[in-house]
């Protein structure tokens, strides 16, 4: 994959797609959202832009990884249309590093509504900033278990993150106790 936005895609879940392998898709029904399903699993991905290879389909490695197959396999991918606007999101950092950014809920927004126009629960999204990579596993979202975040306002809420280790608090000096 020498696609020129391979690379950036990486870190997201659009995928690129020949006009070939779906040819009457409706572009009308806002973001183009597809389900891309292996013999064991689905992941629900959007389109970031068409090709003109025919039939090809670029698919991020994580997707690929998350799917269960390996580059050429055979998958099915279908175009999905009654996917929910977001409201709600739970997220799990793996990395307490990406809670003690300077913003993490700004940057966080910016890569889900920029890289992740579709999220599903189970999920683990992987951001790129400031030449770091956080991974970040969603862990609920509403009103359904996949959702669409484009253009839409979700409450987002943080988990503790997986690699959290509670400071220790020093004991306090013990007491001399009072002769009666």
């Amino acid at each position: 994959s020498d696609h020129v936005q391979a690379k950036r895609l990486e870190y997201g879940n659009k995928i690129l797609i020949s006009s070939t392998i779906l040819p009457d898709l409706d572009l009308s029904a806002g973001p183009t959202i597809f389900q891309i399903k292996s013999q064991d699993n689905v992941v629900f991905t959007s389109m970031h832009e068409y090709v003109d290879t025919p039939g090809i389909c670029f698919v991020p490695h994580r997707l690929l990884g998350r799917l269960g197959v390996a580059d050429g396999e055979q998958v099915v991918v279908s175009q999905v249309k009654d996917i929910p606007t977001g409201e709600f999101l739970k997220i799990k950092p793996f990395e307490t590093a990406f809670t003690e950014l300077a913003d993490p809920k700004a940057v966080l927004e910016k890569v889900i509504s920029t890289n992740y126009p579709v999220l599903s629960q189970g999920e683990i999204i992987v951001i790129n900033y400031l030449d770091s990579e956080y991974h970040i596993e969603i862990t609920e979202c509403k009103p359904d278990t996949t959702i669409q975040t484009i253009n839409c306002d979700i409450n987002l809420e943080f988990e503790q993150p997986y690699d959290f280790v509670e400071k220790a608090v020093p004991p306090e000096p013990p007491q001399p106790e009072l002769e009666a």
